[in-house]
């Protein structure tokens, strides 16, 4: 994976995945080990500016040894500061963009009522926030990098480095990349979705 590839990605999320506007906060949430991915969002969005950029980091390997050791009773409780955080967030009119790179097996063996208890508790604090996302009143986004984990059990006959670069080729192409300018290439198919979408209309499908 090219730098320049990183770059023009980053440029592709913060203009058109989440179309962030002057003077905007950006919440990315951002699993630790795509840390040097967060920066590079961190600088686009400064570029386009940004009022602030809010990293709200992740590590699955700490949530597994959450879910599998900490006591019972945690898993009721969703803390009032992380509350604030998303619901807060959401009201001063933030940008939220999510890097998705979880390990596909990284929850095997954890006890699912654990999981199905936090889900319920965080899903009914935040859930101003959540009901924000979907009604569209605030920008969001979900992206998707390599991780050694993912990519291997995607391309399983190659080695992790193989795998990776087989990965980051695939979203590359796959969200226009590969373009040289992804974010012109975007508005391009969306103009011609649009174009086929007032035919239909105009044929009464």
């Amino acid at each position: 994976m090219e730098q320049n590839q990183l770059e023009k990605y980053a440029r592709l999320l913060v203009r058109t995945g989440i179309n962030l506007q002057d003077n905007q906060i950006l919440v990315v949430n951002c699993p630790v080990e795509c840390a040097y991915f967060g920066r590079a969002i961190v600088k686009e969005a400064y570029a386009v500016g940004a009022r602030k950029v809010v990293m709200n980091w992740r590590d699955d390997l700490i949530s597994r040894e959450t879910f599998l050791n900490a006591k019972d009773e945690i898993f009721d409780e969703f803390p009032e500061w992380q509350k604030s955080f998303y619901n807060d967030h959401a009201d001063e009119g933030a940008a939220f963009l999510s890097i998705s790179a979880s390990d596909p097996e990284v929850y095997k063996g954890v006890d699912p009522e654990r999981m199905a208890r936090q889900n319920k508790v965080s899903s009914t604090a935040v859930a101003h926030y959540r009901n924000k996302m979907m009604s569209n009143k605030n920008a969001w986004c979900v992206a998707s990098i390599p991780t050694d984990s993912w990519a291997v059990k995607v391309f399983p006959d190659v080695s992790t480095e193989e795998a990776v670069e087989k990965l980051w080729d695939a979203i590359f192409k796959t969200v226009r990349v590969d373009q040289p300018d992804p974010v012109a290439a975007w508005e391009e198919h969306k103009l011609n979705l649009q174009r086929r979408m007032k035919l239909l209309n105009d044929y009464n499908f």
